[in-house]
């Protein structure tokens, strides 16, 4: 074959005319001392013009496919993490109504003592210990109970737990006394801790407001206590 010399324009113009097709339709081709026209260049040159658009469309439709399959992947990622959202949601709701429910019993049988102490309008320790026993029998999460006129403890059982509670002034401690502020304003139980216990469990304190009628008028008496075993309680509800 010739060999076409001369700038890069007058190249491809003899191209295109041995090609016979536009000269705009020819590469662009790159600046060397020559190029073969012959039967294989012109051959390769014209592969590349009539191939080039369907390979742009294939190109085209590859990436558009990668992209599919990369959006399909995200939603099938994302169809996962929500149903593994929704079930640990499922399994907490699960686990708080149970806890709820235990929590709840027992503080209904402290309801139930309170409501002894204001018709009493005052407890002996006999009725206390009695009351006490027959709470512990009914109530498997019980650590202590105890009685706190004035708000300081004055009652405590078991007769072991009196080192620890005996004359404790629930609003001089730290511990309880933020909890006894919000029971008397809100009149009803509110629960403390979990905080550690002498017997090497955690406890939860739940502290009841008192309201005694003397003379006809509402009065706080002051407060009874439940502590619960707070670990029992967690692994009883999961």
């Amino acid at each position: 074959g010739s060999i076409v010399r001369g700038g890069l324009a007058e190249r491809r113009f003899e191209l295109g005319r041995r090609l016979d097709v536009d000269v705009e339709d020819v590469p662009q081709l790159a600046d060397a001392d020559g190029i073969q026209v012959g039967d294989f260049a012109l051959t390769q040159i014209a592969v590349i013009v009539r191939v080039s658009p369907q390979a742009e469309t294939g190109a085209a439709v590859f990436a558009f496919g990668l992209f599919l399959s990369w959006q399909a992947g995200q939603l099938a990622r994302e169809t996962r993490m929500a149903e593994q959202q929704a079930r640990i949601q499922a399994q907490v709701s699960d686990f708080r109504a149970r806890l709820e429910m235990r929590i709840f019993s027992s503080v209904a049988q402290l309801r139930g003592m309170a409501a002894d102490l204001v018709i009493r309008e005052d407890m002996s320790h006999e009725d206390f210990l009695r009351i006490a026993e027959e709470l512990r029998v009914s109530d498997p999460y019980m650590l202590n109970l105890s009685l706190a006129p004035g708000y300081r403890i004055s009652e405590a059982y078991p007769s072991r737990d009196d080192a620890e509670w005996l004359g404790l002034d629930l609003m001089a401690s730290a511990t309880f006394k933020p909890a006894l502020l919000n029971a008397i304003n809100i009149d009803d139980p509110v629960l403390a801790g979990p905080w550690p216990t002498r017997s090497g469990k955690r406890g939860l304190t739940c502290l009841l407001p008192v309201w005694v009628a003397k003379d006809g008028v509402p009065r706080l008496w002051g407060a009874t206590t439940l502590t619960l075993d707070f670990d029992a309680l967690l692994e009883d509800a999961g």
